[in-house]
């Protein structure tokens, strides 16, 4: 016996190495593809925590300044009504009114300023769940600051019939607070 033969199988075909350097490159573009997705997830989930951050801090500044503005007008409300029901419709309300417009004005910078904060933030257009949140707290702020805005112009807004008006605020506060306001 001179040698051992060897039989080929079907798996055991002579290689062509113009098949074998495209397997290689299909192999390596493979590899670099999911690469490329790991660290596009990596940043992705970097960018999301960060925006996460942006509209959480976004939502405390509007849900404080939301309560302060409804604190002080509701408290000026309050301290009012004794004077307004001892004086009639026709007489000396203005003054009483022009307080009221005085404090509106006064909380109203609060509500700008968490409006602006708000309209900074800037979230990735596929992070629905987040931009969803933002336009809420938006949504709100613009409805608050123009309805402080009224009031300051003119306090006696807020003593005006309005239910529309009272309605999509509140509306839009649940949409911005949910059930935690």
């Amino acid at each position: 016996m001179s040698g051992v033969e060897v039989l080929e199988g079907p798996g055991d075909e002579p290689r062509d190495p113009r098949v074998v350097r495209r397997r290689r490159l299909l192999v390596g573009a493979l590899a670099l593809l999911l690469l490329a997705g790991l660290a596009v997830a990596a940043v992705d989930a970097r960018r999301r925590g960060s925006e996460t951050a942006r509209v959480e801090a976004c939502g405390e500044a509007a849900r404080a300044a939301t309560q302060r503005s409804d604190t002080v007008l509701a408290a000026m409300v309050d301290y009012l009504r004794p004077a307004l029901a001892a004086i009639p419709e026709s007489s000396g309300r203005d003054s009483f009114y022009a307080l009221l417009a005085g404090e509106a004005a006064r909380v109203r910078p609060g509500l700008q300023r968490a409006l602006a904060e708000c309209r900074a933030v800037e979230v990735w257009s596929w992070h629905d769940d987040l931009r969803e949140q933002r336009a809420a707290y938006v949504a709100h702020l613009v409805a608050q600051v123009g309805f402080t805005g009224d009031v300051a112009a003119d306090g006696r807004v807020l003593y005006a019939d309005d239910p529309g008006r009272a309605e999509r605020l509140a509306e839009l506060r649940e949409r911005a607070f949910g059930s935690r306001e």
